[in-house]
């Protein structure tokens, strides 16, 4: 899988250890000392690669708002305690590694965001292709005027059967909890006509 890896960390030590991490993995990383250029660069023209996982390890000490998906954020931190790991963690963090552990435990977590961010693509991929797939399997005769909770009712169908009616990888395809999927389906099934 390709990806970019982006270091935004203010100590030239920290920036190091995480760049020689990143090397050893065979990936390359982009380090930034403040947001401003980060997201300079993210804004020019060649600065988000499509398709590619973005894993963002940022200073939480600096900058403890997170920044915006579709990042695999990864929060630096030499706070330690589990209040601040937490905090980080409610917020959209996938993890929160202490800087002083970035040597010993740096490529097993930058392994684990690689497997994240492909997962999270192949769950896009896959809605995508049921998406593709319901639209091209409506009949000519679709009628622009159905009622939404119609359409809504079709695509759970079309999801639910092509996942052989397992509720739940038709939840994960449609991007909800299972029990999201069976309240929606009751609730249609209850909606008059």
């Amino acid at each position: 899988m390709k990806a970019q890896v982006f270091i935004l960390e203010e100590e030239s030590l920290y920036r190091q250890s995480l760049r020689k991490v990143v090397e050893e993995a065979g990936l390359t990383a982009q380090a930034f000392e403040d947001r401003a250029s980060f997201e300079a660069h993210l804004r020019a023209p060649s600065g988000a690669e499509g398709g590619a996982a973005r894993i963002v390890f940022f200073d939480s000490d600096r900058y403890p708002e997170l920044l915006p998906t579709p990042y695999v954020l990864v929060a630096l931190t030499t706070d330690a305690s589990f209040e601040a790991r937490a905090g980080l963690l409610e917020r959209g963090a996938f993890e929160v590694l202490p800087k002083e552990a970035i040597a010993s435990h740096g490529a097993a977590l930058l392994t684990r965001a690689l497997r994240f961010a492909a997962l999270e693509q192949e769950n896009r991929d896959l809605r995508e292709r049921a998406l593709k797939e319901f639209t091209n399997s409506w009949p000519d005769s679709f009628r622009a005027d159905l009622p939404l909770r119609e359409v809504e009712r079709r695509y759970i169908r079309h999801v639910l059967q092509s996942h052989g009616g397992v509720q739940e990888s038709a939840a994960k395809t449609l991007g909800i909890d299972r029990k999201t999927l069976y309240r929606r389906r009751k609730e249609l099934a209850d909606a008059p006509e």
